[in-house]
Formats: C-alpha cells, sequence, structure tokens
C-alpha cells in the first residue's frame, strides 16, 4: 500500500479518536476493571479496525500489517485505552482457525461464528502464547509449557479436552470473554479456546503502569 493511502488509514484513525479526550479516559480508566469501555470497543469493530488482518473471503478487510501498524501507532499516540493490538492479533489467529473449518470450540460455538461475533466486537478475545518472562517468540512444541491432555467427559455436544500449565501477560487482563491459548498436544502446536468461565482455570489480572491489566492464566 502506497505511502498515501497509509497516510488516510492514520487520518481517519485520528478522527475516531477525536471523538473523546484519549488521555482523560486513560485517567479515568487506570484503576477500573477492566481498563478500557465495551461501547468503544464495539465502536473500533465497526470501523472495521478488529478484521483488518481477516480474509475478504471470511468477512474481513482483507488488509495487511502495514494497515494494522498505521492504526496501532495512531491509538498508542493517542494513548487510546483500548487494548487494539492484542484484539487484531487475537482475532487473525481466530480467522486462520476458521479458514481451516475448524468445526467448533468447548462451547459449541463454531468458529466462524466465534470470528463472526469478534470481528463486530460482540465478543472481546485474546491469545495467549507467553509462559516465560521476556519470551519473545512461541516456544516450540517440545518446549511448550501449556498442554492439552486427552478428551475428558463432555461438554454439550463436544469432548471437554483439558488444558494443563500457565499462560502470562495476556491482554485483555479483563473484560475478555475468552482467549484462545497457544498449546502442545499429541498432533503438535494448536490453538484452544477458552472461555473465560471455563471451569478449572484460574485468572489473576497484575495491573501495568498505564493502568491496563495482563492476566496469568492457569489451567
Amino acid at each position: 500500500m502506497s505511502t498515501d493511502s497509509l497516510d488516510a488509514f492514520r487520518d481517519s484513525a485520528r478522527d475516531f479518536l477525536a471523538r473523546d479526550d484519549q488521555r482523560a479516559r486513560m485517567r479515568r480508566l487506570r484503576e477500573a476493571t477492566p481498563a478500557f469501555d465495551p461501547p468503544v470497543w464495539r465502536a473500533m469493530a465497526e470501523a472495521g479496525w478488529l478484521s483488518i488482518l481477516v480474509p475478504e473471503t471470511l468477512g474481513g478487510l482483507g488488509l495487511g500489517l502495514a494497515e494494522m501498524a498505521a492504526i496501532a501507532e495512531t491509538t498508542g499516540a493517542e494513548l487510546l485505552p483500548e487494548p487494539y493490538a492484542a484484539g487484531v492479533q487475537a482475532v487473525a489467529a481466530l480467522a486462520a482457525i476458521a479458514a481451516e473449518g475448524e468445526a467448533g470450540t468447548p462451547g459449541g460455538m463454531s468458529a466462524q461464528g466465534l470470528l463472526a461475533a469478534a470481528m463486530a466486537g460482540e465478543q472481546v478475545i485474546g491469545l495467549a502464547w507467553q509462559d516465560q518472562p521476556g519470551q519473545l517468540d512461541p516456544a516450540t512444541d517440545g518446549q511448550l509449557a501449556v498442554r492439552l491432555g486427552a478428551p475428558d467427559g463432555t461438554d454439550g455436544a463436544q469432548p471437554r479436552q483439558l488444558l494443563q500449565g500457565t499462560c502470562r501477560f495476556v491482554a485483555p487482563g479483563a473484560g475478555a470473554d475468552g482467549w484462545l491459548v497457544f498449546a502442545g498436544s499429541s498432533d503438535g502446536p494448536c490453538l484452544v479456546w477458552m472461555p473465560a468461565d471455563a471451569p478449572g482455570m484460574t485468572r489473576t489480572a497484575t495491573r501495568r503502569m498505564d493502568g491496563s491489566l495482563l492476566a496469568t492464566l492457569v489451567f
């Protein structure tokens, strides 16, 4: 995409952010839980920000990292409290699952249905992949701290598979409807959808200096 086109993305993001005083919002939300406003999240979704990396065949905008980075750069400069980068990455990961025709999630919703809800801002999702401090890349399958065990009982019409392990520095740390968890399995690395109210999972949120929240998920 040309520089002029990226500048147009930045200008559009500035217009969106100018609807409110983002610095005042950040001060107001510094001690709040969650540390962002769900109505603003839905407005971001309506603007297409969350679906920017999703292929058009799945209902997204079908754009790339340059366009996403232009929006992320602008939201960072304006101190937008909503965890945009974390959200758009999680939606992109979910789109990869939906593109493969994955049958469903532990809650019974299809991957395509969950993707549509996430792109609309009706479901707030995050990506949980980091298990060690200072880790910059997902570990290889043999080193993954989170493992997907054998099916144990049922959850509705689907087998309930047990995760074991810990994910750290997970965003959003509060206010998410669930997380895609990067785990190892007998078939290799995989992404597993874990609703926020999943039994057997505990979440501990830690507030950062900017007021945002990161979670530690223990399975």
